[in-house]
């Protein structure tokens, strides 16, 4: 692209200097009623954008150049970032006017994927998520920073994969990384797991100027008082504050505070987990069929927002927990209590992403408007809340006293009907004086106008003169020809029709000139009024926004309390145990779905884990409802721990600290990962992770690989589950052999899906029982799934002939020929093979003596190395004899 020097305009001169400022970002031009982009950034937009390249003249060249209107600028923007672009808006910051050669244009502000606050560019009910990752060696620390809401979050510091975790539960849209990582494995990483659109390079800050940040913006001398004391956390923070402040060119006086978040405050959902029991997204990004589409009955949108950040970090605090059951349970006992919350509640709008509107310079009347609004519902929703028995319904009731002075403060000064967008208007009438004055004069000044004509009318004594007013001619005094001869002499005239004649006056020159200007000087004092009523609001952000997260929490509630009244969900006993005992247990999602299909009643479950019962291994065929059972106990802890009642006839929940699940396949090919390897890894994390407070829902492990490994590594990691974890786990498994495992694990536990047959077909029951499955049933799912006749007539001969050992030597099922006894095998795989029949023995002491010892072993009880260590002894003993 040439040089600044290069170009042989002043509007081209203008457009480098603005780009250079403007770096990577596509530079978004206002010329007239169209932004233009030129060189490559024209090239760019017009692919991603489908709009027309077209070029403008410069001597012998042609510059690349495309545009979009002005006023449809937003969906354009908002496609360019949603690809992963920046996009800096170069406005005009003057009108064009007579004698101006060259308008003046500046940089009003950058739009990424983590700033793109346009309303219409936002899902209101999700959160937008700005993350900036800090490193020290081998600790980084993440903040995440909401800039359509102003909430600002430290997270624990701690290793890479650690903050891999979180950036994959937290989604952000765009990620700020040290330049150290930039183009990096590391920054590859992070881009994969946290689905950004978008990664920015940033220069690392030194700890003590990000601490200086903090303090200056927050108004404090010490960040103690938010518990922000990790250096490498301020780092963090001070970097997502700074590059909101930058992006928007504004003070982003809508952050007000720093959540610091601790591990020990929230049951930890690994991001596993959070996918496969598909707590928000389903498999291919979808809302609906998700635990949140369910229980989400808010009526604002900072409500459910809040809802989903209540789901992602259930409590570990038994007394926050027992808090919000008891709101939930008042609520759900008194329908008039619920419909009087909600009345107020469908009146209050977003005040969050008002106040972000507002402080980042994006925001309008309208914006003013609905925070009036929203303003003067909240007392009423505060007395009736501070009249509840629960108490923590009761201590919401005084957040939600907003600043009355700012109420009567938007009241004076807002008229009751507001213009769309920047449009003149908004002022109430007698507010200001001089805006009500310039507003008439830009109106046309019709009552200068009236008094005007009544006093010419007096003068002249002519009682048909008119003051009128047209595009073409301007201002003008009208009289009919036959009243010529009474027209003062100072009257100068304009211009003639058919039957009168128009003059001007010095004074009916002067009142248009001001008309003339009215609009200007109209919207300069109203740009002054809004700044000052904006000023205003900004001053109050700590209270509206503590107003707005009461409201929020109100909200979040009631939705918990209409699950539980309208779908007869129960309260849970959550306690320090070790016991999780759901009784009718149902999965909320599956029984909705049943019901919506007309498919017939979700078929109920109970299930017990305890001290005693640590390992469930549950066996049965596909389709039967294992993972649904497994994956309702789990969606239970969660909404437990939320604070929601449970879809269950009765629950009892031990806490749980940390939950994990290792579902389904899936391979990760971009990195050289097989199914089987992304496989073993999950399970490496949860071996390395869990607790013995945690809750794990296993389903088929080791079925990546051949049939005997995949068995070795299922018997073996739950083995370790057993006797080291100690977690309280649900395994399921179609490998049978793990029947045998409370042989010899007393806190192991069997049991199976209930499958009956009725005239030859096989019914699920659904149903938990005690015990091990005897078949899997897979060539009946395959007739299911329509499978042709002929392959199903096909399989059942093969597995009549696997069942009858028929294999011949290269392990293929035959008809003909007789089984291979090296071959033969039992239709369920055993640890260990064992011999046909029993041969006789001819007489041996010394193995008589080895079998006799072989028997009072007691083998729970010794070690893999101890084991060996006999093993060794033994075979000594038979060399020497």
């Amino acid at each position: 692209m040439p040089t600044p020097d290069s170009a042989t305009t002043p509007m081209l001169r203008q457009y480098h200097e603005a780009k250079e400022k403007a770096g990577d970002a596509l530079l978004f031009f206002r010329l007239g009623d169209f932004y233009e982009l030129f060189y490559e950034d024209a090239k760019v937009a017009a692919q991603l954008l489908g709009i027309t390249l077209t070029g403008r003249a410069k001597g012998d060249d042609r510059i690349p150049m495309a545009g979009v209107p002005f006023h449809a600028a937003r969906g354009y923007v908002a496609k360019l970032v949603a690809a992963g672009h920046k996009v800096a808006i170069c406005d005009q910051m003057e009108a064009p006017g007579p004698g101006k050669t060259l308008v003046k244009r500046e940089i009003v502000r950058l739009v990424t994927p983590g700033t793109l606050l346009d309303e219409e560019s936002l899902e209101a009910r999700d959160a937008l998520y700005l993350a900036a990752l800090a490193m020290d060696g081998d600790r980084f620390a993440l903040a995440l920073l909401d800039p359509s809401t102003g909430e600002l979050r430290a997270l624990p510091s701690g290793g890479f994969e650690a903050a891999l975790d979180e950036l994959a539960r937290a989604r952000p849209k765009e990620v700020l990384l040290p330049e150290a990582m930039q183009g990096g494995a590391r920054a590859e990483a992070v881009l994969k797991r946290s689905g950004a659109a978008r990664l920015e390079a940033r220069p690392e800050r030194a700890a003590a100027e990000a601490e200086a940040l903090l303090k200056r913006h927050l108004g404090v001398g010490t960040l103690d008082g938010f518990g922000l004391r990790d250096p490498l956390a301020i780092c963090a923070c001070a970097d997502a504050l700074a590059y909101l402040q930058e992006t928007q060119r504004s003070a982003a006086a809508h952050v007000v505070r720093v959540q610091v978040e601790e591990t020990s405050s929230a049951l930890w959902l690994d991001p596993s987990a959070v996918a496969n029991l598909e707590l928000f997204r389903g498999p291919d990004g979808r809302k609906q069929g998700t635990l949140l589409a369910l229980a989400d009955k808010t009526l604002t949108a900072a409500g459910g927002r809040l809802l989903a950040r209540w789901l992602a970090a259930p409590l570990l605090d038994l007394d926050a927990i027992s808090a919000r059951h008891d709101a939930v349970d008042e609520l759900a006992a008194a329908s008039v209590l619920r419909e009087e919350v909600a009345e107020r509640l469908r009146a209050v709008l977003d005040v969050e992403r008002l106040l972000g509107r507002l402080a980042t310079g994006q925001g309008a009347p309208r914006d003013l408007g609905g925070l009036r609004t929203s303003l003067r519902e909240l007392p009423g929703l505060a007395q009736r809340l501070s009249l509840c028995a629960s108490p923590l319904l009761r201590e919401l009731a005084p957040a939600l006293l907003a600043p009355a002075a700012l109420l009567e403060l938007l009241a004076r000064a807002l008229a009751d009907e507001l213009p769309v967008g920047r449009e003149p208007g908004f002022a109430r009438p007698g507010y200001s004086a001089a805006l009500d004055e310039v507003a008439d004069l830009a109106q046309g000044g019709r009552s200068a106008i009236a008094a005007l004509e009544a006093q010419e009318k007096s003068r002249t004594g002519i009682h048909s003169l008119k003051v009128r007013f047209n595009r073409v001619s301007g201002f003008y005094i009208e009289i009919t020809k036959p009243n010529l001869h009474l027209v003062p002499t100072d009257y100068q005239r304009r211009s003639s029709t058919v039957g009168a004649e128009r003059f001007v006056t010095r004074e009916l020159a002067e009142h248009e000139s001001k008309v003339l200007s009215a609009e200007e000087r109209r919207a300069a004092l109203e740009a002054e009024l809004f700044s000052a009523l904006v000023a205003a609001v900004l001053a109050q952000s700590a209270a509206l926004r503590a107003c707005a997260h009461a409201a929020a929490q109100a909200d979040v509630l009631l939705s918990f309390s209409r699950l539980a009244a309208d779908q007869g969900w129960v309260r849970p006993s959550v306690d320090n145990g070790e016991v999780i005992d759901i009784v009718g247990g149902r999965h909320p999602v599956v029984e909705r779905a049943l019901r919506e299909a007309g498919e017939g009643p979700f078929v109920p479950n109970d299930l017990l884990l305890d001290a005693e019962r640590r390992l469930l291994v549950l066996t049965g065929p596909n389709m039967a409802g294992k993972s649904t059972a497994m994956r309702q106990v789990a969606l239970i802890v969660i909404l437990a721990q939320a604070g929601s009642f449970v879809p269950a006839a009765r629950a009892r929940i031990g806490l749980v600290d940390r939950l994990f699940t290792r579902v389904g396949a899936a391979d990760d090919l971009a990195r050289g990962q097989s199914t089987f390897m992304v496989e073993m890894a999950e399970c490496a994390r949860i071996l390395h992770q869990a607790t013995a407070r945690s809750l794990l829902v296993l389903d088929e492990v080791g079925r990546g690989t051949s049939t005997y490994d995949g068995l070795a590594i299922a018997w073996a990691v739950a083995e370790h589950l057993h006797d080291h974890v100690s977690a309280r786990t649900l395994f399921a498994t179609h490998y049978h052999e793990l029947c045998d495992l409370p042989l010899t694990k007393p806190r192991a536990v069997n049991l199976t899906m209930a499958v009956t047959e009725v005239e030859g077909r096989v019914v699920f029951l659904r149903k938990l029982v005690a015990g091990g499955a005897s078949r899997s049933y897979g060539i009946h799912v395959a007739r299911l799934a329509g499978l042709p006749e002929p392959v199903l007539i096909r399989a059942r001969e093969i597995l009549a002939n696997i069942e009858a050992h028929e294999l011949d030597e290269t392990g293929q099922p035959t008809l003909a020929q007789p089984a291979t006894p090296w071959r033969r095998r039992s239709s369920q795989l055993r640890l260990f093979e064992l011999p046909a029949a029993p041969v006789a023995q001819p007489a041996d002491p010394a193995r008589d003596a080895l079998a006799e010892e072989l028997g009072r072993l007691e083998l729970a009880r010794m070690t893999p190395l101890e084991a060996l260590v006999w093993l060794d002894q033994q075979q000594k003993k038979l060399r020497r004899g």
